[in-house]
């Protein structure tokens, strides 16, 4: 849900039903926020084999973000390839 108005705005971040629809699992363990103080901070580097993965939901509060993703799987015909 998403509401605006002359104060700002109100969002929701977490909303279980909504995640069970896009089947995005039930365990929900954990949020983090991080703050970048300097222009062009690289930050992450992340990989998680089983059974240790991750799904990740993605917010940019302010400025701009430039969110790599490698596909891995060595069958794949994108192997290696980035988005």
């Amino acid at each position: 849900m998403y509401h605006k108005d002359e104060r700002g705005f109100f969002s929701e971040i977490f909303r279980e039903d909504i995640f069970a629809e896009i089947n995005f699992g039930n365990n929900y363990i954990q949020d983090n926020f991080s703050f970048s103080k300097k222009k062009n901070t690289i930050r992450g580097l992340h990989f998680q084999n089983k059974p240790h993965v991750q799904k990740k939901i993605i917010n940019v509060i302010s400025g701009k973000i430039w969110d790599v993703f490698i596909d891995l799987r060595k069958e794949s015909p994108n192997f290696k390839m980035f988005s």
